[in-house]
């Protein structure tokens, strides 16, 4: 019963070889799925777990001091220093040197001398020259002072005696114009005169001609009365004739005849009385006008002498202002001409004198003094060398103040400004923190060589920063290597957080998130790589605040990949 039971189960077991040989590929697709399978289950049951275990991360908020920096590396470098270069001493022989690198001098300390032997030659030609200079040019001025002196003394001269003659001409003419108004009035006094003797004789005749008026006005009555009879003749009266009214008559009240006979005779013998004084006054009349024509002959002759002389005196005055303006010219001419001459004496002096200068400056230059205070860092010559000044003699630079000079990197150069506080270290000092502050910020970039590789070198623009240092410098030297740190920018005791508590509403508001998950909304301020500065309302030191975690963290497929990761088959 056992063998054939054996026979039968062998005989089962190949015939399940046989369909599994039969169906071997889909033999190994169901136990590929049922490895995956199981491996699936095993990994959501630990991301089950992983996921149990996540904690949301937390903090407090505290006040903390910000800073923002450009780092950069620069050289301890002496804030003065000196290549001496000795222009003068070019060619001549060094005398005297005795400086090696690392020797100290002081400020004054003559350092090198030179052979000046031929200096000291030219510098006695160059003032023997100017010497004969300043003498020719002594003489030349001094001509110049005289004709200067000549000309003013000329237009004294003159002056004194144009005023003269114009005095004297004035005074002629005032003479000639008084000589004439007096034969004006002479003149003036004959006519007068000359009409006054006319006058009287018109009044002497002026009886013969109402003598003879009367004659006529009688003879008319006569003749009217002849022609009357009877007492009509005797009492004719005559008088409405206006022939017998004149003032001439002699006067009286008798109208008739007889009364006009009685004047007539007197008037006739008032007439006869005067006969004499017609005579005379005729003879006056002629003696007048002999000395009106006289005097209206002098008075031209004045008139003449009075236009003369007025024309005398406009031509002095013209000659004194011709001379006048003439001397004034000379004078100027003359004291231009002295102003030249001084400025060509200056001129050539001063052509002289700049040699001499040049040559005492260089005499000076060749005994040669430490313009500072500091140690030797270069020598390029010796005692007994003909000096080159296209070479430093010596350079000196000042060890008792230390500066740093460093290349900023262009994307950096907007972020540096004179006065920022500076912290740096050096390989020879260690950890110990030093300080600056920027002193200098160049307006322009230079080129400097940057390495991409063994093969692979460019040039990048950069620019001279130079940065005083504050700190003890004892134990700094120059050239040393100066790992710097600029403060840009730098706030005390704010409120800051790490830049990834801060998240973003749909208006772009920035808000905090509180562990019950309300908002706080709060106000940036400066960042650095990992915090920001942040201020509103509601924001206390101390409070607790949440850390938003990364969205990832609570995706299945990332949370099963960690697990697997973690811990996976």
């Amino acid at each position: 019963m056992k063998g054939s039971f054996d026979r039968e189960k062998r005989g089962e077991m190949k015939k399940i070889g046989q369909f599994i040989k039969k169906h071997k590929v889909l033999f190994i697709v169901l136990a590929v799925v049922v490895v995956i399978a199981v491996v699936v289950a095993v990994n959501v049951i630990k991301a089950k777990n992983a996921m149990s275990e996540v904690v949301q991360e937390t903090y407090n908020l505290e006040k903390r001091d910000l800073v923002n920096t450009v780092t950069a590396t620069g050289k301890i470098a002496s804030v003065d220093s000196e290549q001496i270069i000795v222009t003068a001493a070019n060619g001549l022989e060094i005398t005297y040197f005795d400086l090696k690198i690392g020797d100290q001098v002081k400020e004054g300390d003559l350092i090198a001398t030179f052979d000046v032997t031929e200096l000291e030659r030219d510098l006695a030609d160059a003032e023997a020259n100017l010497n004969v200079t300043e003498g020719q040019s002594g003489l030349t001025v001094k001509g110049s002072e005289l004709s200067y002196n000549d000309a003013l003394t000329t237009q004294a001269i003159d002056a004194q005696r144009n005023a003269a003659d114009t005095a004297k001409a004035q005074a002629d003419a005032d003479k000639a114009y008084n000589d004439k108004e007096t034969a004006r009035s002479e003149y003036e006094a004959a006519k007068d005169s000359l009409e006054t003797q006319k006058r009287y004789l018109d009044e002497y005749n002026s009886y013969k001609s109402g003598y003879e008026n009367m004659q006529s006005t009688i003879d008319k009555y006569l003749e009217t009365a002849a022609n009357k009879t009877g007492n009509e003749a005797k009492d004719y009266a005559i008088t409405d004739s206006t022939s017998i009214t004149s003032s001439l008559f002699v006067t009286g009240d008798d109208s008739t005849l007889d009364g006009y006979v009685a004047r007539l005779n007197e008037y006739k013998s008032s007439y006869n009385s005067h006969l004499n004084d017609i005579a005379s006054t005729t003879e006056n009349i002629i003696n007048a006008e002999a000395t009106v024509a006289s005097k209206e002959s002098a008075l031209k002759a004045a008139e003449t002498a009075l236009d003369s002389s007025e024309s005398a005196l406009e031509t002095q005055k013209r000659s004194q202002a011709d001379t006048t303006r003439r001397d004034a010219n000379s004078v100027t001419t003359a004291q231009n001409s002295l102003t030249s001459s001084r400025l060509s004496a200056s001129v050539s002096g001063l052509s002289g004198e700049k040699t001499v200068r040049q040559l005492e400056a260089q005499l000076e230059d060749c005994n040669l003094k430490a313009p500072i205070s500091g140690i030797v860092t270069e020598v390029n010559f010796k005692q007994g060398d003909k000096y080159n000044s296209g070479s430093a003699l010596v350079t000196i630079e000042d060890n008792s103040a230390y500066q740093i000079v460093a290349d900023i990197d262009e994307y950096d150069i907007n972020k540096v400004e004179v006065g920022q506080r500076v912290v740096f270290k050096t390989n020879a000092t260690g950890d110990l923190e030093m300080e600056g502050h920027v002193t200098e910020v160049a307006p322009r970039a230079t080129s400097i060589a940057t390495s991409g590789g063994s093969n692979n070198t460019t040039t990048a623009s950069a620019y001279k920063v130079k940065i005083a240092i504050t700190s003890d410098i004892s134990d700094l030297r120059m050239d040393m290597t100066a790992k710097l740190n600029i403060v840009t920018t730098e706030l005390k005791n704010v409120f800051a957080v790490p830049r990834s508590a801060i998240l973003k509403d749909d208006e772009g508001k920035s808000y905090l998130t509180k562990p019950d998950g309300s908002s706080l909304y709060v106000t940036e301020g400066i960042s650095t790589d990992y915090y920001v500065e942040v201020s509103g309302n509601g924001l206390t030191e101390g409070m607790e605040l949440l850390i938003p975690m990364d969205e990832s963290a609570y995706d299945i497929e990332t949370i099963m990949l960690d697990a697997g990761a973690a811990g996976g088959m």
